[in-house]
């Protein structure tokens, strides 16, 4: 693997131990497989680790559980509790809950032209979903 940075055109990631050691792709689709066994040598946080040490913007991509830990989520109260929006106190509001499913599905056909019978044919097809109330 070789990540190049502005004003360098050696590799800058020598620690990586693959600069150099990279099989020749011998199809573009193969590249893939090549950088796939070459990351799984390493954990996530340990590519995050090496790799920002080389000045490489790079970004974890959490697990859901992860991603209500992390520090900057919770220091910018990124995550509220919906259910009743009037009780929370942060910097945003929240303007508006989204949708339930199917909720603006009568809406949407009808701003692409559908009429209410066209809607009742979709909906006995299949083809379109009613509102799901009640759904919280």
């Amino acid at each position: 693997m070789r990540i190049l940075k502005e004003k360098k055109e050696e590799s800058s990631c020598p620690q990586v131990d693959h600069g150099d050691d990279l099989p020749p792709a011998r199809k573009l689709q193969e590249i893939p497989e090549d950088l796939q066994k070459i990351f799984l040598t390493k954990t996530r946080d340990e590519w995050f680790d090496l790799l920002i040490r080389q000045d490489v913007p790079i970004g974890k991509v959490y697990s859901i559980d992860e991603v209500f830990e992390d520090p900057q989520i919770k220091a910018r109260q990124m995550v509220i509790d919906v259910r009743d929006p009037k009780r929370f106190d942060m910097p945003g509001t929240v303007r508006r809950l989204a949708p339930l499913y199917g909720e603006q599905t009568d809406e949407i056909l009808k701003a692409f032209g559908c009429g209410g019978e066209e809607i009742k044919k979709l909906r006995k097809k299949g083809s379109s979903v009613s509102p799901i109330r009640n759904a919280i």
